[in-house]
């Protein structure tokens, strides 16, 4: 924290500025004088605390407080006075002082008052951090997920501070660049499910590592940095130039051109060719960026749960894909997710030629009965295809297909539009946050939600909120 003192008295400045570094070893404080000078100076430190004396020559105290008001709005200003003036108090609490102190500055009330502003700004800090994630565009996960534990957070608030975000590895604060340990003032420590954790550090700008200044580009680095560490995992390597991925068209034609083989004997019930092809599958998609191989992984599935008996499929649904996405993100390895999905591909292709060949509508409409219940008299929306199809022992792309050959959409169609319908509900019935609402009925991805009720519904949910909301009792 860095405070400015102002006074025409050289002795009472000095007083202050004990009493301060006696009480807070660590805070950084500035005698700036008094006039024009105090207000160069606090131009150029742009502190986050000013205490200020309330009657002085050349400017006055509340000509100063308005003025840094006007141009340092998030600057908290105490005013000190050696005049007990419940006027001069008033009028600079109504031009925006935190708090009115008496000459000689009470070292107790002092203590209480700064403290009362760490907490405000941690408070601040915590609110911006959130609205900072509403306006980005991240996606690789919730706002939910990412824990902050503030430190110095007064430097978040000077977007002139170059700031990095820097990994914890091994109990120890290394760049990523250079593993060297960082000495650089802490502003706040974050992890995102465990998967990461690392400090937001005032930067030096000299080792090469991405900087950010402005507040709104704190989750795009974020991110970046997220999704590498998902890399490392998911490939099990320690650097990502271990790995030789690209992003290029022909390994794309490759995948859809085996994609579409394997969809074709499965067609003529031709399992052993299909595990070939499902293997060249695997070996081609593990050499594509994560971000591709998750796309294209769910597409394989969200066409077997879709429409693979078409000749050609024409589009997959998006919350099908979503829903595959998220499916194949869980996977926290290629070799888990691989073990896994060739299991899930496998059995699905088999229950599929089992249905054509039994034709056996009659048990299919028993099981099927039976798990439209679960689904209707279910109160959670965070149910899943997979929890249904085990509770009425069926493949999960089995009952999807059921699912959408009696009710004419999919499963996670009708989710989604059961999840839409309550969130409507609360939008309008309710004061709830909508983000808060969102994480209710099972999206825990706040800007897919956004973007999928404004496509339902052709608003915003704030802005739908604004024309329908209902008047709520408090």
């Amino acid at each position: 924290m860095r405070i400015c003192v102002v006074d025409d008295e050289k002795e009472v400045r000095t007083s202050i500025i004990q009493k301060l570094y006696a009480l807070f070893p660590d805070i950084e404080v500035f005698d700036v004088g008094f006039g024009q000078q105090a207000v160069q100076e606090i131009q150029f430190i742009r502190p986050d605390v000013v205490l200020l004396d309330i009657r002085m020559p050349i400017i006055n105290g509340l000509d100063m407080l308005q003025w840094i008001k006007e141009n340092f709005s998030q600057i908290y200003v105490i005013i000190i006075s050696g005049y007990d003036d419940f006027e001069y108090a008033k009028k600079a609490l109504h031009f925006g002082a935190l708090d009115y102190m008496l000459k000689p500055v009470n070292r107790k009330e002092l203590k209480e008052t700064i403290h009362k502003i760490e907490h405000h700004q941690v408070e601040r800090f915590l609110q911006e951090i959130q609205v900072c994630f509403m306006k980005s565009m991240v996606s690789a996960f919730s706002f939910q997920d990412v824990q902050i534990i503030p430190k110095q957070v007064s430097f978040w608030f000077d977007e002139r501070i170059p700031k990095k975000l820097q990994l914890k590895m091994d109990s120890l604060s290394l760049n990523n660049e250079s593993g060297k340990v960082s000495s650089a003032p802490i502003i706040f420590s974050y992890s995102i499910n465990d998967i990461i954790k690392g400090d937001c550090i005032i930067s030096d700008e000299l080792d090469g590592t991405p900087i950010f200044r402005e507040k709104e580009d704190f989750f795009e680095q974020l991110q970046m940095q997220y999704e590498k560490s998902i890399q490392l995992r998911f490939f099990e390597v320690s650097a990502l130039d271990q790995l030789s991925l690209h992003d290029d068209r022909d390994k794309m034609h490759q995948l859809a051109s085996l994609r579409n083989r394997m969809l074709d004997e499965a067609r003529n019930n031709n399992m052993e060719q299909v595990q070939c092809y499902l293997n060249e599958w695997f070996s081609v998609i593990e050499k594509i960026p994560y971000r591709m191989l998750i796309k294209e992984s769910a597409y394989l599935l969200a066409i077997l749960d879709e429409g693979f008996t078409k000749p050609k499929l024409i589009v997959v649904d998006d919350d099908l894909l979503h829903y595959w996405m998220s499916w194949v993100a869980k996977h926290v390895t290629f070799t888990h997710l691989r073990h896994h999905m060739k299991s899930l591909v496998i059995r699905s292709l088999q229950e599929w030629i089992r249905i054509e060949v039994e034709q056996d509508m009659g048990e299919q409409t028993q099981w099927f009965d039976k798990a439209f219940y679960i689904i209707e008299s279910s109160k959670d929306l965070n149910i899943n295809l997979e929890a249904v199809a085990e509770m009425v022992g069926v493949h999960p792309v089995t009952l999807s297909r059921m699912f959408k050959q009696k009710v004419g959409i999919n499963f996670i169609q009708y989710l989604t539009n059961r999840r839409l319908e309550t969130a409507k509900e609360l939008i309008v019935a309710t004061d709830k946050k909508i983000m808060d609402i969102a994480l209710e009925i099972g999206y825990s991805d706040y800007p897919y939600f956004r973007n999928l009720f404004k496509k339902r519904y052709h608003d915003s949910p704030s802005d739908y909120r604004k024309k329908h909301a209902k008047s709520i009792e408090v």
